[in-house]
């Protein structure tokens, strides 16, 4: 039945073609084809733009997030005086002051680790000087290394590093996301520039139309002036000829339209929308011999469901979003355990007198070294009520569960519509072959019915009413072929076959099934 109908079709196949080819004709590098629409759509366009300005946003928020690991250092100078008052000695009239003057330097190094340790390095120096007739002087130093490391609240750094991993995750969404994005807009510049191509097509058989309905007229005109037809029908063809160039009007009103749905879709402003040159590029054509869509619909179905669950970057984007809350809430809930951390200490300290000058001051690090010290510390730390962690702890469980149910929900929609697009694009077929049926019997139509007007076979209302059937007939098989490329890009679009795993679109392949 198939190969049948697809014989049938060929007889009407270039009278289907012949409006959309004229749409066509004009210089070729002031064509507009699918690929370059496709092209200046994923550069210019507005939403396209604004995806990348999401992963650039979160990429900020990743490198945020790190900022908790940098190594920081902090040093500290200082200089003063402090004054005493000593009790005078036998002999001495009064008490004495006494001025000491104080100068110390600090430097110290603090690094927090991804598996929850922190270091810190601390090197001090001192220096007291005593005034006021004394003239003693004395220098300390200290250096020294703590470990800290976490047992129970950011334990293996479950709060900082996992905070960090839900970061980077949700870049990877937002670059998803933006796949998904540009799949959507080069979804939307391919029915647009269809529905151009289509306007292009319709404006042609109006255009034609009104031509034979000029030429009917003219004829008709010479035949009443050789008297061998009433001059009422001239009245006639003269009303169908205005009305078929109020019609082609219309529809140059209605090309325009589609002219600025397509470059409002390609990202264009007002005036370079309405500056597109002609379409290029012809609507795709209906396979020759029964194929995959024909034999097996069922399993083509199934196939593209699973094609769509692995290559669609919202579902894709779902997923990473997931991740990152359960990340999230790890560290939610790390952050209820008790603050318990182990502090181990080790480093030594020196003193001298008389420490003098620059190199006197330092000489504390390296002299009068009695040994190591150490010191092992365990300190806990038990909030009363922790409203705070058990806040963040429901607000992270809600953000997991709304993200879990987004995804299935998107998984939901992506077979839904799979499913429904696949069937589209096989009733488009069937629709497309009837339609080219129809317009090839509707044009044998018109000529038998003109070529018995001309021989007074047939009345004037005869061709006017198969001129409208011939109108009908092309109309819907644009209409037709312009619905078939319309399916064929939609089912591309939710089977995620319009972007690559490299993020590059396929615009060689919009026009073929997946």
């Amino acid at each position: 039945m198939r190969r049948a109908a697809l014989g049938l079709m060929q007889c009407g196949l270039a009278i289907a073609s012949s409006a959309v080819l004229e749409a066509q004709r004009a210089q070729p590098d002031s064509l507009l084809t699918l690929e370059r629409a496709v092209e200046t759509a994923v550069v210019a366009h507005p939403l396209v733009r604004l995806a990348e300005q999401r992963i650039a946003g979160w990429r900020g928020v990743r490198l945020q997030s790190a900022a908790a690991f940098d190594g920081t250092v902090s040093s500290a100078a200082s200089s003063g005086e402090a004054k005493q008052i000593s009790s005078g000695v036998a002999g001495s009239s009064g008490n004495k002051v006494n001025t000491a003057r104080e100068t110390g330097y600090a430097l110290r190094y603090d690094q927090a680790f991804r598996f929850g340790a922190t270091l810190s390095q601390e090197l001090s120096v001192n220096q007291v000087s005593q005034l006021g007739g004394f003239g003693s002087e004395s220098g300390s130093a200290t250096a020294q290394l703590q470990l800290g490391i976490p047992l129970l609240r950011n334990r293996g750094g479950e709060v900082t590093r996992m905070m960090e991993q839900a970061a980077i995750t949700n870049v990877d969404g937002a670059i998803a996301d933006a796949r998904h994005v540009a799949a959507q807009v080069v979804a939307e510049v391919a029915v647009a520039y269809w529905n151009y191509v289509a306007a292009d097509a319709r404006l042609v058989v109006h255009q034609r139309t009104e031509d034979r309905a000029a030429r009917l007229a003219e004829e008709t005109r010479q035949l009443v002036a050789a008297d061998e037809r009433p001059a009422s029908d001239t009245l006639q063809l003269l009303a169908n000829l205005a009305r078929r160039r109020a019609t082609r009007l219309n529809e140059e009103q209605n090309r325009l339209s589609a002219q600025e749905r397509l470059g409002l879709a390609m990202g264009l402003d007002g005036a370079s929308a309405l500056s597109i040159p002609k379409s290029a590029t012809a609507f795709p054509a209906l396979p020759t011999e029964p194929d995959e869509f024909d034999r097996a619909p069922e399993r083509v179905t199934q196939r593209l469901i699973a094609t769509a669950l692995d290559q669609r970057g919202d579902l894709l984007a779902t997923t990473r979003r997931v991740r990152a809350a359960e990340l999230e809430l790890r560290s939610a809930t790390s952050g209820l355990r008790p603050q318990m951390d182990l502090a181990v200490v080790a480093g030594y300290s020196g003193f001298v007198q008389g420490a003098g000058a620059l190199g006197g001051f330092f000489a504390p690090l390296h002299r009068n070294v009695p040994g190591l010290n150490s010191t092992v510390q365990l300190s806990v730390r038990m909030p009363t009520s922790n409203a705070a962690a058990r806040g963040w702890r429901d607000a992270a469980i809600a953000s997991a569960t709304q993200r879990d149910i987004d995804r299935a929900d998107t998984k939901r929609r992506i077979m839904t519509g799979v499913s429904v697009a696949t069937v589209a694009v096989r009733q488009a077929r069937l629709a497309l072959i009837e339609a080219t049926r129809s317009l090839d019997y509707a044009a044998q139509a018109v000529e038998n019915e003109r070529e018995k007007y001309r021989r007074s076979g047939a009345t004037l209302f005869d061709v006017i009413n198969s001129e409208d059937a011939m109108l009908t007939a092309s109309l819907g098989e644009i209409s037709a072929r312009q619905t078939h490329a319309m399916a064929i890009a939609t089912l591309r679009f939710v089977s995620g076959s319009l972007i690559d795993d490299s993020g590059r679109v396929r615009i060689a392949e919009l026009s073929r099934l997946p």
